[in-house]
Formats: structure tokens, C-alpha cells, sequence
């Protein structure tokens, strides 16, 4: 354990700790709390937020700190400014708070951010947000999602004073161009200010090792957390219903969590708190700088997986005591959803870092573009490659029938390999959400495949990929609140 470490660390006030654990590789726990719906009584949500937040603080071992979600996982909350405006103001810095851009403006993101900043809340995640269960197309259309390379981009162009911005990232996903194009965009993230990073919720340890290996082949050296959960059998009926966006359950997993949930009580807690401890444990041996933990709820429970973790961390000396461990309670579980099983790298799990500096990436060669998508490019790059220096509406019909254009305020052909991101029924303009199938279609059901990952396999036949790594695309935006 690193708690000597942590104990002997400077907490004075003014000082941000998360980040000052981050950056002295000291291992934190960060327990998810969710905004409440606004149905629920807010000073009832808020009591029980500050007594979390006092048991977080109870806690010598390592830093414990509030992950507070904004609109997540419904998207009538509460405002997160008055939600977590009265934490005590000695321990904001403990915190990370996201910011969700579902349903509101650039301008009023920014402006949240400088609230959090001025009230302490120096730790923030923006996050475009998620598709609600039961959206159609027109309903997620009519609603905007401010993308967080946007709020990153004007948090670096206008500076808020010590505020610690991070950063989401998907890497479960299992095709080529769905892993490569949620690396792109980690990057094109990373450039414009995000100091660490927070996976998206999932159990495939070796994708975990996947995106530290990457982020290693690359040269970027970001602390980075994984998102984990401590299932309730509710939660599980939830997860195996697809009600819980971004998470991927494979088959193979599908059946032991079925199995599990015909256990008693107490013996499906322990299996959850079992499997939790050895994925907090790999984390760290992987490199992981900490975790966030959801289905975290009451100070007893945190209290339970402060002492379940100590007790992981303290247990595994070495990475082979830990991988046979691990193996010993999945067994040869296959945690990708077949047929979709792309990896990165081999080997992933055979060793804690890569053998090699540049390690043997598979499947990572010339993208392949068929005839028509070359033709249907050249076409295109002849009829639109000043689009972005003409007006919007400049030849929009041809626009709509080659680029699939849908009237933007703004023309983004050119930087866009020459398809439209409105495509996107998010409006995503600088790379895929987090929410993609296992076969690379988009979340929303039957749009086709993810148009960025289109423009991706476009960028890498064009030996172009930079494009899709360095500055920031505007969005187009749906309204402009008064």
C-alpha cells in the first residue's frame, strides 16, 4: 500500500489534494454520488451527500473523495452547483465533479465551471452526456449535447484560475476502428488540457491494460482512473436490461452475473465485493492512479469497501500473485462480446508493462476503404474543399446528397474527411461518444455505423489521422438559451 506515502503528504487547506495524489502517484478512491432527479426532496439528497462526504474524510488510509455525477443517470436533476454547494468548504478539493453538456450551452458550461472553481471545486470532468433509455432520433436531435473537447478548448483559451480539468475515455470497445477512433479523441483531449483521465464504467481488465499500454506506446504519461461498481442484484437487472447507459455486458458475463443473482443475499454480496477487490488491485499493479467506484451509497458501505480495498492493496505483492488470483475467480472468462474481440495488443495480462517500448499492435495497418468510399471521397474533396470559407448554405443540396448535411450554422467538410458530424444525432463534431455498439454502429438504434468511425478509417487511409488528434471543431448548436 501507498498509505505511508499519503500520510506524510501536506493536506493544508488551499492545496488541491486529488490532484497532489495524482501527481506524487499516490493511490485515491473516489465513491460515485449522482445528482438527485428532481422528484427527490433536495435537502434530503444534500444531508446524505454530506454524510458520505464525512465518511470519505474519516479515512486515513488514502485520500477518499466525491465523484458527483450531473445528469446521470436521468436527465431531470437537480442543478450540481446547488447539490454540492454546501459540502464543507475545507474538503472540496477532495472532489471531482462532472459536467454533464446534455441539454444546455458552451457558455453556461464555462460559467459552471468558474462557479465550482470560485466555491473550491477545483477538480471537474466535462462529459457530452448520454442518450436516455427510450430516446428516438428526433428526440435526441432536438436537444443539445456540448461536447467536452469543446469545454476543454475554452477552459484552455480562457483559463479558470487552478481549475483541474480531466478528461472521459472509452476503451471497451472491441472492433478496430471503434478502439483507435475513442484513442484519437482521448488525445485530441488531452492536447486541449485534460491533466487525467476517468474510464467509462466496465469489468475488462485487459482493456484497462490496453489503454495504459497505449497511452505508454504514445508517450503520454496522464494518471488516469478506472471506473468500477459494486453491483446490487437491482443494479444487475438494470445492467442485463441495457438501462444503464455505456455499459457493455458480453454473453459470457451475462451468464455468471444471472448465476450470481440466484445466490443468496450474502453470498452474492460476497462474490461483488470479491470481484471488486481483485479488479481495484489489478488497477493498481497496472498503473492505474485510482478508482471511481458506483453503487457506493451509505457511509456503512464505504466504509465496508475502504476496509474491502485496504485489504486487496494489501494482499497482492507482485503481478503474477494477482493474475492467479484473478484467474482463479473468472476463470477463462472471454469478457469481449463475440464475435467482436479486437485487441490492440497480445499479450495483454501475460505482464504489467509492455515488454518492448513500441509493443506489437495487431490489426493497427492501412484501414480498409472500399472503392466506392475512395470514389465517394475524391468526389467530395473536388466539390467541397473550400466549404469551410463559404457560407453554410453554400451549395446545400449537393451538401445534403453527398456529405449527408443537415443545414449547419457552420461548415466543418474540409476538417471532417468531407462527412458531415451532424450525421452524428448527437451533433458530435470532434470524435464518437462513449456509447457505440460492439459492432461499431451508433448507440441510437438504427442509424448504421458510427459516422466517425467512418472518418477515422477515411483519416488513416489519407495518412491524415492528425487531423483527428489536434485542435478543436465547433458544434453546431441546436438552441442558444436567452
Amino acid at each position: 500500500m501507498d498509505s505511508g506515502l499519503q500520510l506524510e503528504m501536506n493536506f493544508e487547506l488551499g492545496i488541491n489534494r486529488f490532484r497532489n495524489c495524482l501527481d506524487n502517484g499516490v493511490f485515491s478512491l473516489l465513491i460515485e454520488t449522482n445528482a438527485p432527479a428532481l422528484d427527490t426532496e433536495l435537502d434530503h439528497a444534500v444531508s446524505r451527500l454530506a454524510e458520505l462526504d464525512k465518511a470519505a474524510a474519516a479515512v486515513s488510509a488514502f485520500l477518499v473523495g466525491l465523484a458527483i455525477t450531473d445528469k446521470f443517470p436521468y436527465s431531470n436533476s437537480w442543478s450540481v452547483i446547488d447539490f454540492i454547494r454546501k459540502l464543507p468548504a475545507e474538503r472540496r478539493d477532495r472532489h471531482v465533479i462532472y459536467l454533464s453538456g446534455m441539454g444546455t450551452t458552451l457558455q453556461e458550461q464555462l460559467n459552471t465551471a468558474k462557479i465550482c472553481a470560485g466555491e473550491g471545486f477545483l477538480n471537474v470532468v466535462p462529459v457530452s452526456g448520454s442518450i436516455q433509455p427510450g430516446d428516438g432520433e428526433r428526440d435526441v436531435r432536438k436537444r443539445n449535447y456540448v461536447e467536452s473537447v469543446n469545454v476543454l478548448d475554452i477552459l484552455r483559451r480562457e483559463p479558470v484560475r487552478q481549475l483541474f480539468p480531466g478528461c472521459v475515455v472509452n476503451p471497451f470497445k472491441y472492433t478496430r476502428g471503434s478502439s483507435f477512433s475513442q484513442y484519437y479523441k482521448l488525445i485530441r483531449k488531452l492536447n486541449l488540457g485534460a491533466s487525467f483521465m476517468v474510464t467509462q464504467l466496465g469489468w475488462d481488465i485487459a482493456k484497462l491494460q490496453e489503454l495504459r499500454w497505449y497511452l505508454s506506446w504514445r508517450g503520454l504519461y496522464y494518471p488516469s482512473l478506472a471506473r468500477l461498481c459494486m453491483l446490487t442484484p437491482e443494479r444487475v437487472e438494470d445492467v442485463l436490461r441495457g438501462h444503464v447507459p455505456g455499459i457493455l455486458i458480453p454473453e459470457s458475463f451475462r451468464r455468471v452475473l444471472v448465476s450470481e443473482s440466484r445466490f443468496s443475499l450474502n453470498q452474492f454480496e460476497a462474490a461483488q465485493w470479491r470481484r471488486l477487490q481483485l479488479c481495484v488491485a489489478g488497477c493498481k499493479m497496472l498503473g492505474f492512479s485510482g478508482v471511481q467506484i458506483a453503487g457506493i451509497d451509505t457511509p456503512e458501505k464505504l466504509n465496508v469497501a475502504v476496509r474491502r480495498i485496504s485489504a486487496a492493496l494489501s494482499e497482492f505483492d507482485n503481478f503474477p500473485q494477482w493474475m492467479a488470483a484473478y484467474r482463479e475467480h473468472l476463470g477463462q472468462l472471454d469478457m469481449s462480446p463475440y464475435p467482436y474481440s479486437f485487441y490492440v495488443f497480445d499479450k495483454l495480462l501475460a505482464q504489467p508493462f509492455p515488454i518492448q517500448e513500441s509493443p506489437k499492435m495487431r490489426h493497427s495497418g492501412e484501414a480498409v476503404v472500399g472503392r466506392w468510399e475512395k470514389f465517394g471521397y475524391g468526389l467530395r474533396e473536388f466539390m467541397f474543399s473550400q466549404a469551410h470559407e463559404q457560407a453554410p448554405n453554400e451549395r446545400i443540396a449537393l451538401k445534403k446528397l453527398l456529405a449527408g448535411c443537415r443545414g449547419c450554422s457552420v461548415c466543418r467538410l474540409p476538417m471532417t474527411m468531407y462527412m458531415c458530424p451532424e450525421k452524428c444525432p448527437k451533433g458530435m463534431a470532434n470524435g464518437p461518444c462513449g456509447g457505440t455498439r460492439p459492432n461499431g454502429d451508433c448507440e441510437l438504434a438504427g442509424q448504421g455505423e458510427c459516422v466517425h468511425l467512418k472518418i477515422a478509417r477515411t483519416a488513416v487511409w489519407r495518412n491524415e489521422v492528425d487531423l483527428l488528434e489536434e485542435g478543436c471543431l465547433a458544434q453546431s448548436p441546436r438552441f442558444e438559451k436567452k
